[in-house]
């Protein structure tokens, strides 16, 4: 995890704050609609597997963003995170569904994908630099996730989602519709801190691998897979029978964050060359130059 929070902390030094010492002094009265940010913080989810209600997972969220404004309130906004999640039936209380005699246990370091619209909750209008100290905003949007939960077995790794473990197959990159709320603060004219609460709607039950029932267990290939899909034997429990109850497939499973988001003020030539010097991102210019000396 460390690692990679040092990697998109290295990457928004290097694509966003290295412009900044480029530039003359009369930067900062140019108007800046683009803001890139980076994110850290607790991911949640709900579903069968997380009986404890845990709230704080530790820093089990990273991400980087894009965010363009359109036009006084509104924002559209682009995201790349990477999130773990995880849940174990030994956590959940006795007498729930998702008890301890089930005994089943994942964990996922999942990444996701999504663009969003942004609203913000008071006017903010004029000129970047002019922008309200403080401002609360809603946003929503669609993206996907990728999507895989994996079990530990006698010291080993598996992935479950191969395994079907309930006979049945789904897909590694389900639809998300995201939804939340922040809140963000003026630290300079260049520089917001903000503070975000966000869920994830899913359209699947299988984000920790658990659903609907038990199958035969002669439907699998091989023990490991019938010991992936029914753990009751090592607490010494009966083996579940097919069509017994294994999950609930009438809720789907969701997740969601608490993060804080630094964000920078790009200056509007990031992408072009300039008379200050900012490289001109032209992947084929060099291309078309032979093309023409042909």
């Amino acid at each position: 995890m460390l690692k990679k929070t040092h990697f998109f902390v290295i990457f928004f030094l290097a694509f966003g704050a290295s412009p900044l010492f480029s530039q003359n002094f009369y930067d900062w009265r140019i108007h800046r609609k683009m803001v890139a940010s980076i994110a850290l913080g607790n991911a949640g989810y709900t579903g069968e597997l997380n009986g404890n209600n845990k709230a704080w997972n530790g820093l089990t969220m990273a991400g980087i963003g894009f965010r363009y404004n359109i036009y006084e309130r509104y924002s559209a906004r682009a995201e790349l995170n990477y999130y773990r999640i995880s849940g174990d039936d030994a956590d959940a209380p006795l007498g729930s569904f998702g008890n301890q005699s089930r005994n089943l246990s994942f964990f996922a370091n999942n990444l996701e994908i999504m663009v969003e619209a942004q609203y913000d909750l008071i006017y903010n209008g004029g000129w970047y630099y002019q922008r309200s100290p403080v401002v609360p905003y809603i946003f929503a949007g669609v993206g996907f996730t990728y999507s895989s939960p994996k079990a530990k077995l006698d010291g080993q790794t598996y992935s479950l989602r191969p395994v079907q473990t309930e006979g049945e197959s789904y897909s590694a990159l389900p639809l998300i519709l995201p939804v939340g709320i922040g809140v963000r603060y003026k630290v300079n004219y260049l520089f917001d801190i903000g503070l975000e609460m966000a869920y994830r709607f899913m359209f699947t039950d299988y984000l920790d691998d658990v659903s609907g029932f038990y199958i035969d267990p002669a439907l699998f290939a091989n023990e490991v897979e019938r010991r992936l899909a029914d753990r009751r034997s090592e607490l010494g429990l009966d083996p579940a029978m097919g069509g017994d109850g294994r999950g609930n497939p009438d809720i789907n499973d969701g997740y969601g964050y608490i993060s804080l988001r630094l964000s920078y003020y790009l200056p509007r030539d990031f992408f072009r060359r300039s008379s200050r010097g900012v490289p001109k991102i032209k992947p084929f210019r060099k291309f078309k130059k032979k093309l023409h000396a042909l």
